[in-house]
């Protein structure tokens, strides 16, 4: 019996050094269609699915979902500010905020692409001219500008095309990098790396090396180099929604969010950088 109660205590203690050693606070809010986060399920393997997240200065949680119409819900923690639905739209869509507003791309009711901007304070929103056409292309968000990615199996023929937010075309290029001057990890290590955002001047990916393996971030500076690399407890931000977009993981105010699920609950975890990669 005193060998099974010293076992148990070592492995509580080991417990609470372990979660004292990952940061980070944690929110829950219902998924519901009525008065929670908008959500859909996937017909197809029936797994979950939000479309837009984001996270502005204060701290406010939005989330953009829906089928059949677009609802876009503002949370402060679990408690809802406000919400509009969109009858005009037939689903949401990635969310980027930038002075105040939001920017994203969706469909009318008629199927039509449309890009939008959506005032954060109540919802409102307009349609913005410029490069809704574009709305099937990878889409990045940096500052004032977005960036479509068009691939090629010809390299010669792969390109960039750079917008700004009111929907002016700024750009052309053949390599990212002539747009956004920032350099991806290493691969050799068959991580998949995606860019999550900048901080202090450098950039955080995130990434793992198999289906089911941890989430790692690095802490990369504007020449490649690797400052930091640490583990994100596997488990520890819930379960990824439907095809685990990037959109669910987003550098704001000096943290990494990760939008996850637990149950019928939006899990929504907030890791501060500074004492995750410099603890």
């Amino acid at each position: 019996m005193k060998r099974l109660i010293l076992l148990l205590l070592i492995t509580l203690s080991s417990f609470s050094c372990f979660s004292q050693s990952f940061p980070k606070k944690q929110t829950l809010i219902p998924l519901s269609n009525v008065s929670g986060v908008p959500f859909y399920i996937d017909q197809d393997i029936n797994d979950w699915a939000i479309d837009g997240f984001e996270v502005d200065p204060k701290g406010n949680f939005y989330f953009f979902g829906g089928r059949g119409h677009g609802c876009l819900a503002c949370f402060n923690g679990a408690k809802q500010v406000f919400r509009k639905n969109f009858i005009d739209l037939t689903q949401g869509g990635v969310l980027y905020m930038y002075k105040n507003n939001l920017y994203s791309f969706t469909f009318d009711k008629t199927g039509k692409p449309v890009y939008i901007k959506i005032d954060a304070n109540n919802g409102s929103f307009t349609k913005m001219q410029g490069p809704a056409k574009n709305i099937g292309a990878a889409t990045d968000f940096i500052d004032s500008c977005m960036i479509f990615e068009f691939p090629d199996p010809e390299p010669s023929k792969a390109h960039y095309d750079q917008y700004s937010l009111s929907g002016k075309s700024l750009k052309t290029a053949s390599k990212l990098t002539d747009i956004r001057p920032i350099f991806y990890p290493d691969t050799s290590q068959n991580y998949l790396w995606s860019f999550a955002g900048p901080w202090n001047e450098n950039c955080v990916f995130w990434g793992r090396n198999g289906l089911n393996a941890a989430d790692q971030l690095c802490l990369v500076d504007k020449k490649g180099k690797i400052l930091a690399k640490r583990t994100i407890p596997n488990g520890s931000t819930g379960k990824g929604y439907f095809e685990e977009p990037d959109e669910d993981r987003k550098i704001r105010n000096g943290s990494f969010f990760v939008l996850g699920r637990k149950g019928n609950y939006a899990l929504i975890t907030e890791i501060p950088l500074q004492t995750f990669f410099y603890k």
